[in-house]
């Protein structure tokens, strides 16, 4: 149910003020606050979503940067090339090589750029040569060790879910058709849900091209590889009416929260893809993901959630029901 909110005179001002006094004083994780504060009262305000993606990149949360600085680069905006810096400053301290090239080439063909795109080309430069060092170390290895490449194999079939994942992050810089053909293998044996995503963005990534075939929940279907999503921007995408919600219902209670409520679903994500079930009711979804966070902290009410999202009890039980059975599914498997 929507609440009629009664500001009094200022109040989005003096939030704004008072954040803006704690960036100067470097106190980023008060800042942060006033601005939610004015997101909550009107969430559209631009200037406070900036600012919110300024703390953000103080704060070395850089994840959370990409959505925001995504949608103001939509909108457009007087300060498109600061937000761009934000954007691209974000992409690279994710190692989001290929999305930051695309724009900083652009912005190369252009006269008088801020010498600060200038610093961020020197780092893609960098980044790119601790890529290239990534697949000669590797390299190097399958050529020192006639059986390097086969103790990645049993690390995929045999290991923790820490050591294939390792073993997946390892494929991931080389292009090698032994190495695919035990990724593919990978998709279809019982094995860690996640592992298998990363099994999916790792095949995409060594340039392979057409289909895979993943098994996941007793169901096994085929992806074309480019619809695998690799950046934040693409997963956010994916559920993005969910991902809005959890942000709108989050941001009052702190940005912490909300950082819980976005790597549980994107944990959820991760654990499904490609089997997606429809979000076509996103408060449903989001609600649930609320309520566990919560319950995690020792903070939950069952009144609460279900007024802020405009549920009855039994919808949100069903729905709680549905997402704690996928996420407990993955403590089930390839362990």
């Amino acid at each position: 149910m929507e609440k009629n909110i009664i500001l009094f005179p200022r109040t989005i001002d003096q939030h704004l003020e008072r954040g803006f006094e704690k960036i100067k004083k470097g106190h980023y994780d008060d800042a942060i606050e006033h601005f939610y504060a004015v997101i909550h009262y009107e969430p559209s305000h631009r200037e406070a979503q900036l600012a919110i993606a300024v703390c953000l990149i103080e704060l070395n949360r850089y994840e959370e940067v990409i959505p925001i600085t995504s949608s103001l680069l939509r909108a457009g905006d007087d300060s498109y090339f600061e937000i761009l810096r934000l954007h691209i400053d974000a992409l690279l301290n994710t190692e989001q090589i290929e999305e930051a090239q695309i724009f900083l080439e652009a912005l190369m063909d252009e006269e008088n750029i801020p010498d600060s795109f200038i610093g961020q080309h020197e780092k893609l430069k960098e980044l790119q040569d601790q890529h290239d060092a990534k697949e000669y170390a590797l390299q190097s290895k399958l050529d020192d060790d006639p059986n390097y490449k086969k103790k990645l194999m049993q690390m995929l079939k045999d290991g923790t879910v820490e050591e294939k994942q390792s073993a997946i992050e390892q494929t991931m810089v080389l292009v090698d058709d032994d190495l695919e053909k035990g990724l593919r293998d990978f998709l279809l044996e019982e094995n860690d849900p996640v592992s298998k995503t990363f099994a999916l963005q790792a095949i995409r990534l060594m340039k392979a091209t057409g289909s895979a075939t993943v098994r996941k929940d007793d169901q096994t279907s085929q992806i074309n590889l480019i619809d695998v999503p690799i950046s934040s921007e693409d997963w956010r995408l994916i559920g993005e009416s969910v991902y809005d919600q959890l942000i709108k219902n989050t941001e009052s209670e702190g940005p912490s929260l909300t950082q819980f409520a976005i790597q549980l679903w994107m944990e959820y994500l991760y654990i499904c893809f490609p089997h997606l079930p429809s979000f076509d009711n996103p408060e449903k979804w989001a609600a649930a993901i609320h309520f566990i966070i919560l319950d995690k902290l020792g903070m939950n009410s069952d009144g609460v959630i279900t007024e802020q999202y405009s549920l009855t009890l039994e919808e949100l039980n069903d729905q709680l029901k549905l997402v704690e059975r996928t996420l407990q599914s993955r403590h089930m498997r390839g362990n």
